[in-house]
């Protein structure tokens, strides 16, 4: 797995409620917070963590993909 640090940063600072994150990213919402409020740094982000994101924002995009597909298919 390629990990793009730059959208794993867009999404956990995003305005996605901490809890549907943290869900999806099966992390603990403390987590979450940490990046959000600059508590942790994301240069020093575990690569556990990064992992985990990094397969959210991977999940979305071939969402998006398929959606896209679709409406281009039924147009």
């Amino acid at each position: 797995m390629i990990l793009d640090t730059d959208k794993i940063e867009q999404l956990v600072n995003s305005d996605e409620p901490v809890a549907k994150l943290s869900k999806e990213a099966e992390l603990g919402p403390t987590v979450i917070n940490h990046y959000r409020k600059g508590g942790s740094e994301f240069d020093n982000m575990s690569l556990k963590t990064a992992k985990r994101l990094m397969t959210v924002v991977n999940k979305r995009s071939t969402e998006r993909l398929e959606i896209s597909s679709n409406l281009t298919k039924n147009n």
